[in-house]
This record gives C-alpha cells, structure tokens and sequence, in this order.
C-alpha cells in the first residue's frame, strides 16, 4: 500500500497583513510543483466563510506515494517554504490523508 497517492493538507491562518506573502509562496509552489511527476495535485484555496474575520487557507497536495511525499519533504525547498509559513501565520497544521471514496471529473 505504500505506493498508493497520498495527500498533504495544510491548513494555515496567516498573522495579519501576511495573507499576501502566503499567497505568492503558495504560486511559486505551484509553479514548482507542477513540473514534477510524483506531486500530482497543487491547490491553495482561501476560507470563503469567514465569521471572525481571520482569513485561512488550504494547501492540498497530492503525491503518487508516501515515499514520494516523505523524499520531497527533506528537500531544501521543501524546507525554506515550510519556515516561510511557519514565519507568516499564527497556525499551521499539517494532514496526512488518503482518500477512501470520491470522484475526480
């Protein structure tokens, strides 16, 4: 089951005045995510239901295996962009999931 894809959920809430500068990392991600077979799925979403006002993303990654995820997760890349999240949000939440059910159109 290892070589099964696997996906990264990031959920983040930017420190005020950061939404910006998140948004930009998470372009850049994509753009060099998207050249790379084994990340297959690269999607940054912004909270359209906001009740307090704090704005909050979703990062969802989806990657052929865990192996892969786990690889590219040392990567100094992978590193620099997760200490500029850490650096721009008040929370940052990382989830590993694999989806059971659904459909893809």
């Amino acid at each position: 089951m290892g070589s099964d894809p696997i996906q990264m959920l990031v959920l983040l809430t930017p420190k005020p005045g950061k939404l910006d500068e998140i948004m930009a990392i998470c372009k850049e991600g994509a753009e060099r995510y998207e050249p790379m077979s084994a990340c297959t799925r690269w999607l940054c979403s912004l909270e359209v239901n906001v009740k307090d006002g704090a704005e909050s993303l979703v990062l969802v990654q989806e990657w052929t295996s865990v192996e892969a995820l786990m690889e590219n997760s040392k990567s100094e890349q992978a590193i620099k962009t997760r200490d500029q999240l850490t650096e721009l949000s008040t929370s940052l939440e990382f989830k590993m999931s694999k989806v059971f059910i659904g459909f893809s159109k």
